[in-house]
């Protein structure tokens, strides 16, 4: 066994919420948790690294790959045809018959769902600068979309994150 073992909890991870109901809103959903965060007994964590001697620290999804996977498991696809499936309780081999698209990161259609993802998830300006999962230019328009619809603030710090400087000339 190597001694220099990285930890699954110092990188990013997929979680999925165990305890489910098919007459849920939403039965299936996932996200993706930051390094040094810890879950309960309802989420599921994959283990981020590959357990092969050969093969040990070396990522099992790139963190673009773990953003496409949360969305499309988060989709509406997804998640009625798990709910048809299952009825309380989210077990592993119910995850295992879902059809996910395996497309290679230099897919058009997978670049398109990473932004799109992107731009959901990064709901905060300080949450975006720290956001590694995506490429600079996707981080640009994210936060250039959520300048659009941020909600005002009273905190000048806040204001100016978001603002990107429009605060002073808008008089916000």
């Amino acid at each position: 066994m190597p001694k220099n073992l990285q930890p699954d909890y110092e990188t990013y991870r997929i979680a999925i919420r165990k305890i489910a109901s098919n007459t849920n809103e939403r039965t299936l959903i996932t996200t993706v948790i930051p390094p040094n965060a810890f879950a309960g007994n309802s989420l599921t964590v994959h283990f981020p690294y590959r357990n092969l001697p050969q093969h040990y620290n070396e990522l099992v999804f790139s963190y673009t790959e773990l953003l496409f996977l949360v969305s499309v498991m988060n989709s509406f696809v997804a998640d009625y045809i798990l709910r048809s499936r299952m009825t309380t309780n989210l077990n592993l081999f119910y995850l295992y018959q879902l059809p996910i698209p395996r497309l290679p990161p230099s897919d058009e259609t997978f670049k398109s769902i990473v932004a799109r993802a992107a731009r959901l998830v990064c709901v905060s300006a300080d949450l975006l600068g720290t956001f590694p999962l995506v490429d600079s230019s996707v981080k640009e328009a994210a936060l250039a979309g959520y300048r659009l619809f941020a909600p005002k603030s009273a905190d000048q710090k806040v204001r100016g994150l978001i603002g990107g400087g429009r605060e002073r000339e808008s008089g916000i």
